[in-house]
């Protein structure tokens, strides 16, 4: 899901607010403030390999079951979205 809005109306405050009541984990990250999510998606669209990358990022285990993966300013990057 992509939420678009204008700057500053609290579409992050309302991401992670989300992910804490409707999930058991909620992994953010920022495409504004972690410029290693660029080399994550440049390389390629392998899940696995994503995941893999994510999880060190993140500096916890990321079960794609019950965890929320929030990209936030995605829209800096574009292969990211279609990843």
């Amino acid at each position: 899901m992509v939420i678009q809005g204008a700057r500053p109306i609290g579409m992050t405050w309302l991401m992670k607010e989300y992910g804490r009541r409707e999930h058991e984990q909620t992994a953010y990250f920022s495409f504004e403030n972690t410029r290693e999510l660029y080399s994550i998606f440049k390389i390629g669209y392998d899940n696995n390999r994503t995941l893999t990358a994510l999880n060190i990022l993140f500096e916890s285990a990321i079960d794609p079951s019950n965890t929320l993966i929030i990209f936030d300013e995605i829209q800096s990057f574009l292969k990211a979205i279609t990843s």
